[in-house]
């Protein structure tokens, strides 16, 4: 009986905890979200550039130096080679403000895993792993984030 009673005493939290999607902080994966999502728009920053590695099953995978130019990406240049990345492939390179809406997609798809990692100087997100089904094998995906500079 006293288990029982201990059991529906803490049911109410336990959902609660369960269906706020912590992040292990004790922070919602969502008010992190909108929080460093304010702090990096506070930078001001339109213009600049970065390095992104992109971890995935796929060809494009890999660190590029990323220049953004009026929220736009200008460029993509393979780290490893020099080289600009191939026009088929750059649509796996991100802007900053893209990165912030892949992770608001996985929230809402649900992913069946999600973790963010952000910047604590300019708030951009400097890691994301998303596996958005763990029944599937390869469709995960991840994005590490360094080196931002504003351009003037």
């Amino acid at each position: 009986m006293k288990k029982t009673a201990l059991l529906l005493l803490m049911l109410p939290a336990l959902l609660l905890a369960a269906c706020s999607l912590l992040d292990g902080g004790g922070n919602t994966i969502a008010s992190d979200l909108e929080r460093h999502r304010r702090q990096w728009e506070r930078q001001g920053f339109d213009t600049y550039e970065y390095d992104l590695t992109v971890g995935c099953f796929c060809v494009f995978r890999g660190p590029a130096h990323v220049t953004v130019r009026a929220d736009t990406i200008f460029s993509v240049i393979a780290v490893a080679t020099g080289a600009p990345v191939d026009p088929n492939f750059r649509f796996a390179y991100q802007t900053i403000d893209d990165l912030f809406d892949v992770i608001e997609e996985a929230m809402k798809h649900p992913a069946d895993r999600l973790e963010v990692t952000y910047d604590e100087t300019l708030g951009f997100p400097s890691f994301l792993y998303i596996d958005y089904d763990f029944g599937l094998a390869d469709e995960e995906i991840s994005y590490e984030a360094a080196n931002v500079h504003p351009l003037r």
